[in-house]
């Protein structure tokens, strides 16, 4: 029964992408590998009797898994059929608000502002997170550090993020340049530089990037034809993505770094894939406890996780709700081969609408994250500032369906409040 449904989900699939794939190629294309990675190839992998466990589960829970799967892709592919309609996004409320907030152009001197008000606001927020002044030379983990934050304490997590956006503007800027060495130097200075001052625990956001950088080049600006996207180059710089996020790997846990084959040990990396394991774990847990509920939902949806503790006059309710199911389902038993000290574990997004509210929560969080993402996608493409950060949303949104529908708010939330605070530091003229 299992294969029957994994067909019938990857059916669906390749028909929502077939939409897509009108708009964006490229989004397109990472769509139908990253979806069809943790809906399709992985379970397949499962049911033929591959096992990656960390912590082995009952495999009489994966029909749930399926289940849950094929519901996302359903409401995916319908959201899509309506979202694709005619320059429906452009004619709503949102293309409109779009339009009237978009920035044109990114000069030398306007970026002098933001770029000494973020800086501080990250220092600042970074010293106290790590709880040192000299933090991005100090021997801190970012990784463990940020685990810790993640049981509700979003508020300095999001504000520290601050400078992150002066790197969206600069990598902007570098999207122009026309000579593809010089381009691809410039953006690995970038990378390098935020990575050292930042001190990401996500290598997620290096990830994104550098693929905004590649589809932003090929398809908004074309500078970078088409044709070449498969190419030689792009196998090299596929190979230094990949050396770079287990260099990164190596920072963010504060560990030292060696270069040798050691770096590709697959129980290491393993940990990215464990999503269909953990899911079923996750299914077996709730076949004999309550659901979670929606309030956790609600709440995010309010803007509530995002406000700062110490301004509130009572105890916050923590809505990482990848942190609170990990406690739930695993208690303090992760195993070490696999994860680090105070690791969160992640279920993908309909498995975590399971968590809350079963197949209606699948439903329920399907729908809005298929919104979410569609908008995203469909509502914009120009060569603007707005554009390139609406581009950046859409490909997190992507790689943040191993997470949860609470992850994905949380992200549009703050680059909302961040681009209009860069909006009101400019002081341009608004359309």
């Amino acid at each position: 029964m299992g294969y029957i449904e994994i067909f019938i989900t990857l059916i669906y699939l390749l028909l929502s992408v077939s939409k897509i794939y009108k708009k964006s190629r490229l989004l397109s294309l990472l769509i139908l590998s990253y979806f069809g990675l943790y809906i399709v190839v992985l379970p397949l992998f499962y049911l033929s009797g591959m096992e990656f466990v960390s912590v082995m589960p009952d495999r009489s829970f994966i029909n749930e898994v399926l289940f849950s799967n094929l519901l996302f892709v359903f409401v995916f592919f319908i959201v899509t059929l309506i979202v694709s309609q005619k320059n429906i996004i452009e004619q709503s409320s949102i293309g409109s608000l779009i339009k009237k907030y978009d920035i044109e152009r990114i000069s030398g001197k306007k970026i002098i502002v933001p770029f000494v008000v973020f800086f501080l606001i990250t220092y600042l927020m970074k010293a106290y997170i790590y709880n040192d002044y000299l933090y991005f030379i100090s021997d801190v983990n970012p990784f463990e550090t940020t685990q810790q934050f993640k049981t509700g304490g979003w508020f300095f997590l999001v504000v520290s993020s601050a400078f992150t956006y002066i790197g969206y503007m600069l990598l902007y800027r570098i999207s122009f340049v026309r000579k593809n060495i010089l381009a691809f130097f410039a953006l690995v200075l970038l990378l390098y530089f935020l990575s050292v001052f930042l001190k990401f625990a996500e290598r997620t956001v290096i990830l994104v990037m550098v693929i905004a950088f590649i589809i932003f080049r090929t398809e908004y600006i074309g500078l970078w034809k088409k044709n070449k996207i498969f190419s030689f180059r792009s196998l090299l710089l596929a190979i230094f993505i990949i050396l770079f996020l287990t260099y990164y790997d190596a920072i963010r846990q504060n560990n030292s770094i060696v270069f040798s084959f050691d770096v590709f040990d697959i129980s290491k990396q393993i940990i990215n894939f464990l999503q269909v394991e953990n899911s079923i774990l996750l299914a077996e847990y709730f076949s004999n406890s309550d659901f979670l509920g929606l309030q956790y939902l609600l709440l995010v949806m309010s803007g509530y996780s995002l406000l700062p503790t110490f301004l509130l006059p009572f105890d916050k309710i923590n809505t990482g709700v990848e942190a609170i199911l990990t406690k739930m389902i695993f208690g303090g038993n992760l195993n070490p081969i696999f994860y680090s000290p105070n690791s969160t574990i992640t279920f993908t997004i309909p498995m975590t609408g399971y968590a809350e509210f079963g197949y209606v929560g699948v439903v329920i969080h399907s729908f809005i994250y298929s919104i979410i993402l569609l908008t995203l996608i469909y509502s914009y493409k120009r060569n603007t500032f707005l554009s390139f950060m609406i581009l950046i949303l859409s490909i997190t949104s992507v790689l943040g369906f191993r997470l949860s529908v609470e992850s994905i708010i949380i992200g549009v939330q703050v680059s909302a409040f961040f681009y209009l605070f860069l909006v009101f530091l400019y002081k341009i003229k608004i359309k």
